[in-house]
């Protein structure tokens, strides 16, 4: 998976989890659980490409003797530069899974909500 595979795949899931459900609706709530929880292999597999990415491009950067005269703090200033949309992207792709789990609750939390309100309409 390349750097724009990843990028593209963060924003569908990205895009999944901005759907807006109401309690109006208990159809939305279960269709975008459905959607979401399709969605939690490829939000792995984007965090574990996005580090894979990450070491490559480390590995680039330390195996370059462009590198060598510098001092250890400073290669780490400058592989920090250099592979900054690597960081980036590991960065988000682990925010974006901590955040699509939480979602993932609170649409279970309220599929709960409307079944008990269902059971004590009936």
């Amino acid at each position: 998976m390349t750097l724009a595979d990843i990028k593209k795949n963060l924003d569908i899931i990205r895009e999944i989890m901005d759907i807006k459900v109401v309690l109006d609706n208990p159809t939305g709530v279960a269709e975008k659980l459905e959607n979401m929880q399709g969605m939690a292999g490829l939000s792995a597999e984007c965090i574990a490409w996005a580090r894979k990415r990450y070491d490559e491009k480390l590995k680039f950067l330390t195996m370059n003797k462009a590198y060598k005269d510098f001092s250890p703090t400073d290669r780490k200033i400058i592989f920090g530069g250099e592979a900054s949309e690597e960081i980036f992207l590991v960065n988000y792709a682990e925010s974006l899974n901590k955040d699509y789990h939480y979602s993932i609750e609170a649409l279970r939390t309220l599929i709960s909500y409307l079944k008990q309100e269902l059971n004590s309409i009936k």
